[in-house]
């Protein structure tokens, strides 16, 4: 008797739910909720109306405008990247759920797509910087103008980057803590 009471108590989180997890779970509740949505309607769209004519297109007009090698090979693979998309916008929503309910579980996979959004705006740093590299290296009538834009613009992806990166840690370090990680039931 005394197994089954102690079995049943080791499922209850320890501590009481804090306000930090609750709105934690509300923001990314709303967002991969929105998100989710907008890519839903994306998906529909790209695979089901745009993708093959875009490729079509796209394939005319790298023939006449020479564009970013990266940017080619992404639009290639346009239909991969909304469907990957959309397949994270649900995890996440789901995981956010999961974590107001505090699932362990949820916690786990939202700290995963956390550090999967860390590791995929690293990456992506230099796919964006090549890109607009590529871009500045056009012939343009004002090349002076157009390279400072382009300036402005990497710096403002740098500091994005950045931005981005601080706060996912900051909530992963916040959600492996021993207070919030005693909030979750194990099961």
């Amino acid at each position: 008797m005394n197994d089954l009471n102690s079995s049943s108590t080791s499922n209850q989180p320890s501590a009481p739910p804090s306000r930090f997890v609750t709105t934690l779970a509300w923001i990314f509740i709303a967002l991969s909720g929105f998100a989710t949505f907008i890519s839903l309607v994306q998906n529909i769209t790209i695979h089901f109306f745009i993708a093959k004519s875009y490729l079509l297109q796209m394939q005319y007009v790298s023939s006449v405008i020479e564009l970013p090698t990266v940017f080619i090979w992404l639009m290639q693979h346009l239909e991969l990247w909304t469907s990957s998309f959309l397949a994270i916008c649900i995890l996440m929503l789901i995981s956010s759920i999961g974590i107001l309910r505090r699932y362990n579980w949820a916690r786990l996979m939202f700290i995963s797509l956390l550090a999967l959004g860390i590791l995929l705006q690293l990456l992506m740093l230099p796919i964006h910087w090549s890109m607009l590299g590529q871009i500045a290296a056009i012939d343009h009538p004002q090349a002076d103008l157009f390279k400072q834009i382009i300036l402005v613009i990497k710096i403002f992806i740098i500091l994005l980057v950045v931005g981005y990166c601080t706060l996912f840690g900051w909530i992963i370090k916040k959600l492996i803590s021993p207070a919030i990680k005693a909030e979750f039931k194990l099961t």
